[in-house]
């Protein structure tokens, strides 16, 4: 059983982020954050994984910034980094 563990697969804690904040939905990247990374190159590098199957659940993650704060780009005044912070907190069974 714990080979089975080991081998089952990652989620992301961010994949359903675009049914909490719809201005992140696109065709693109249906669940995930369009930005996690917004300087000359723009788009998701950053995931926080996780493992279901290993008892643990995703209870929230933070809200990203509107994309307006962090034009024209990252890093800016609100910012100290050209990505932006992730944080999940989990529930555990």
């Amino acid at each position: 059983m714990l080979i089975q563990a080991e081998n089952a697969p990652l989620h992301s804690c961010y994949s359903t982020y675009a049914n909490l904040d719809v201005a992140y939905r696109t065709e693109q990247w249906p669940g995930e954050p369009i930005y996690t990374n917004y300087a000359k190159w723009k788009g998701t590098l950053d995931y926080i994984f996780y493992k279901p199957s290993q008892g643990m659940h995703v209870r929230d993650v933070m809200s990203l910034p509107a994309e307006a704060r962090m034009k024209p780009g990252l890093p800016n005044e609100s910012f100290a980094s050209d990505h932006v912070s992730l944080l999940a907190r989990f529930g555990v069974v």
